[in-house]
């Protein structure tokens, strides 16, 4: 896959610098009865609006810094499996998806973000017919924003309705959300992320330091509370702390990890709550 992916970049017409990504992760997640394990693989390739300059920055800053907006795509599958006592047999699923996206600079104080997805899921097992449940998941974001100096807030809107079996659920009016980026001192990264979600609310704050040009160290925690599922409209709380590190090997070769931990629990306490560890690497591979 990482052969066949990097011939196709490099027999196309990259941009002024192109960059590709492959990555995959696995979960492992546990509850009171329950047993459930997640594979994930994905692909992406951007190209950068204009071209990066090594100025000496570290590497993952530069695009941010140099204000070099993006033009992407990806393609990701996943699976899963869920075993329990009280399902005959198990509930398992698979999903597959791409999106594309613009990050761009219309003018020296404007920003944005747009995006656009699609998903197709499907699952069975457990209680839910033989023929199984079928889920389709169109998403739309569009996000303006300023940017001063390196600081960057986006005020954006995500329209994510779910398609169960042909009926459509539109889930609420959709996601507001506010995200505020800033690099100080062009080593340490901060982002911040307010967002309201069908029946709550969802905060993330994340944390990057660069000791060097080529290496860097981070953290995530997130709290939400609200329907997190897109095939159900219970209410669960949910914490995510996460750390991560990004190697950049060589100037066009950088090795990223990252290790999640997840907490879910129903809000009213009727079901079980999950604990999951999840493990994440990924390659990227900028084209000159």
């Amino acid at each position: 896959m990482l052969r066949i992916l990097l011939l196709a970049v490099l027999g196309a017409d990259p941009g002024p610098w192109g960059e590709a990504q492959v990555g995959g992760a696995g979960t492992y997640g546990s509850g009171n009865t329950t047993q459930t394990y997640t594979g994930l693989g994905s692909a992406s390739v951007s190209t950068f609006l204009h071209r990066l300059v090594d100025d000496g920055t570290p590497l993952s800053l530069q695009p941010y810094l140099q204000r070099a907006g993006a033009i992407s795509g990806s393609l990701s599958l996943s699976g899963f499996t869920t075993e329990s006592p009280g399902f005959q047999v198990p509930y398992q699923g698979t999903t597959v998806g791409g999106t594309i996206s613009l990050d761009a600079y219309p003018g020296e104080l404007f920003s944005l973000w747009a995006s656009a997805s699609f998903s197709y899921a499907h699952a069975q097992g457990a209680d839910l017919a033989s023929s199984g449940t079928e889920w389709l998941l169109p998403r739309a974001e569009i996000g303006p924003g300023i940017r001063v100096d390196d600081t960057r807030m986006t005020i954006g809107y995500t329209w994510a309705p779910t398609i169960t079996d042909g009926s459509y659920d539109g889930r609420g009016f959709g996601q507001l959300y506010l995200r505020v980026t800033t690099v100080i001192a062009q080593r340490l990264y901060l982002s911040a992320l307010g967002e309201l979600i069908l029946s709550g609310g969802r905060g993330r704050l994340e944390l990057a330091v660069f000791p060097s040009r080529v290496l860097g160290l981070g953290a995530t925690i997130e709290y939400a509370k609200g329907a997190l599922y897109y095939d159900s409209h219970e209410v669960y709380g949910q914490w995510q702390p996460s750390v991560s590190l990004s190697w950049w090997i060589t100037w066009w070769l950088g090795l990223g990890l990252e290790y999640r931990f997840t907490h879910t629990e129903q809000v009213l306490g009727r079901g079980a709550s999950v604990n999951s560890h999840r493990g994440a690497v990924a390659l990227t591979f900028r084209l000159d």
